[in-house]
């Protein structure tokens, strides 16, 4: 389980710690999983301050390997994270991102604006790539029902100004996501994996973006494997077999662990 308040992680076996090693503090670094020989797969990216009169279009991530024994880091890739800005211009609400996970021991990597998602082996050598060419996706008005709530919340829980000027701050995010109603937006969330290296790419959605149904699903070799829908207000923590684990929050945002059978949609022949 990674901390990264502390830059530690923490290996737990059965109900007991068997391990906490220190994370490098440096470099923005965070856990993406564990590397098929059980080294530790991390990326890091730069603080938001950098985001601004970079000389290249997009600001960079990169993966990093790293030994817990020894405390070496290797950088074996970059890639896309964030878009850059120049001094002066109004950052859009809506922006793409440049997303590493890991999946069966090899690094993936999504930029949400491309459908097309990246493996690599854990010393960064491209493994496989796969695209597709879905229908543009264009920011639908029913996507921002649940805008002011979720802003709020956000606003509430990081305490941003006073309560007048939180309401300030929120319709003018509100009228800045209502402007892009009908323009294009990013094909996917936040991509994640499952147990069996399962790649999942959830809906986009500006408001509660980890409650992402319906899913794509897509295999450890590229092929896809379908669309998975869960109930609504329903963010996943783990899937595992066909059991998918997570939060399901009700009508006053009051969030209780739920479990759910993975069933297809399509008769099996008997």
């Amino acid at each position: 389980m990674p901390d990264d308040r502390l830059s530690r992680l923490t290996l737990f076996v059965g109900d007991s710690v068997a391990r906490i090693s220190s994370l490098p503090r440096a470099g923005h670094f965070g856990v993406a999983g564990i590397g098929s020989a059980g080294e530790l797969l991390l990326w890091n990216r730069h603080p938001a301050s950098l985001w601004i009169d970079i000389d290249t279009e997009w600001l960079a991530g990169h993966m990093t390997l790293f030994d817990i024994e020894t405390g070496a880091l290797d950088t074996v890739a970059s890639y896309d994270h964030f878009p850059s800005q120049r001094s002066g211009e109004e950052s859009p609400i809506i922006r793409p991102m440049g997303e590493v996970t890991v999946a069966a021991g090899r690094f993936v990597y999504t930029r949400s604006d491309r459908p097309e998602i990246t493996w690599r082996l854990s010393d960064g050598t491209v493994n496989q790539i796969v695209r597709w060419r879905p229908e543009p996706n264009l920011l639908a008005a029913e996507l921002l029902e649940h805008g002011e709530a979720y802003i709020r919340v956000l606003y509430r829980r990081n305490r941003v100004g006073s309560e007048a000027r939180r309401e300030d701050l929120i319709q003018e995010a509100m009228a800045q996501y209502r402007a892009m109603i009908g323009q294009p937006v990013p094909f996917f969330g936040t991509p994640f994996a499952d147990a069996d290296g399962n790649v999942w790419l959830p809906s986009y959605r500006p408001a509660y973006p980890e409650e992402g149904s319906p899913y794509i699903v897509i295999s450890p070799d590229g092929e896809w494997l379908g669309q998975v829908e869960t109930p609504p207000r329903f963010r996943i923590l783990d899937v595992t077999g066909n059991l998918l684990l997570g939060v399901l929050r009700d009508d006053l945002d009051v969030e209780s662990v739920a479990v759910y059978d993975l069933t297809s949609a399509q008769p099996r022949l008997r």
